[in-house]
């Protein structure tokens, strides 16, 4: 509900809650949960296992692993 997804973004199998929005050039790999209204900026890396906690803001390129 409510998600935005920016260009060239690549999602597998995570999961992503209500109002999220992932900026453009990121990659959201397998097992990532992201809460509901988590920001993501452009190219930011998320890997497995990763939990970004609801209301959370991350600026352009924060995480890159």
């Amino acid at each position: 509900d409510g998600c935005s997804v920016g260009a060239g973004t690549r999602l597998s199998g995570s999961i992503i809650g209500s109002g999220v929005t992932i900026g453009e050039r990121c990659r959201i790999d397998h097992g990532v949960v992201l809460g509901a209204g988590v920001r993501i900026g452009a190219g930011n890396v998320l890997t497995a296992g990763m939990r970004i906690f609801p209301g959370v803001e991350l600026p352009d390129g924060a995480v890159a692993f």
